[in-house]
C-alpha cells in the first residue's frame, strides 16, 4: 500500500503526525542551515526549496487522501500534488545542499553521505510511479521516506556537532 493510504485505516492520525512532523523538521533545518554553511551561486535557493518543501508536506497532513476507487476530490488532489511536489523540492535540496558541503571545511566529511543519500531519494523517487502497478509501490516510497529522514537527522546531528559549537 502506498504510505498516504495510511491515512484512512486505524492509524491514520499516525500518518497525518508524520506529515506534520517532516514539514516541520524541513521548515526547522533551512532555517538553522541558511547560516550554518558558506553558499554561493545555485547553493543559494536550498535554504528556501526546503522551507517550501516543508510547507508542501504540512499541506499534505491538512488535507486528506480518499480511499481507493473513489473519484478525486479537491483535497484528494492537493494531498497528491502537495506530496509529490515536496519530495521533489527535498531531493533537490539534498543535492544543493550537498554541493555546498564542498565548498565548506565544516561540511567536507559530511558531503559523501549528504550526495549517497541525495542519490538514494532521487532512485526511489524515480521508481515510484514505475512500481505502482506492480505491488512494490509502497516499499519504495517507504525507502524514500527513510533515506530523508535519514538525511534530517544526521544532517542535525551534524550541525550540533563541535565544529558548530563555537557559532
Amino acid at each position: 500500500r502506498v504510505m498516504s493510504e495510511y491515512a484512512n485505516g486505524s492509524h491514520g492520525q499516525i500518518m497525518t503526525v508524520v506529515f506534520y512532523a517532516f514539514g516541520l523538521s524541513a521548515l526547522a533545518l533551512a532555517y538553522r542551515l541558511r547560516r550554518a554553511i558558506h553558499l554561493r551561486g545555485i547553493t543559494r535557493s536550498f535554504p528556501v526549496l526546503l522551507a517550501l518543501a516543508g510547507a508542501g508536506l504540512i499541506a499534505s497532513g491538512v488535507f486528506e487522501v480518499e480511499r481507493p476507487l473513489v473519484p478525486d476530490s479537491l483535497e484528494e488532489v492537493i494531498h497528491s500534488d502537495a506530496s509529490v511536489a515536496a519530495f521533489v523540492l527535498l531531493i533537490t535540496s539534498m543535492f544543493l545542499f550537498s554541493i555546498a558541503c564542498r565548498t565548506d571545511a565544516r561540511w567536507w566529511r559530511f558531503r559523501w553521505t549528504s550526495t549517497i543519500l541525495a542519490v538514494a531519494a532521487a532512485v526511489a523517487a524515480m521508481a515510484t510511479p514505475v512500481t505502482q502497478q506492480t505491488g512494490l509501490s509502497g516499499a519504495v516510497q517507504r525507502f524514500l521516506s527513510l533515506t530523508v529522514l535519514l538525511w534530517f537527522l544526521l544532517t542535525a546531528l551534524h550541525v550540533r556537532g563541535k565544529a558548530f559549537r563555537s557559532m
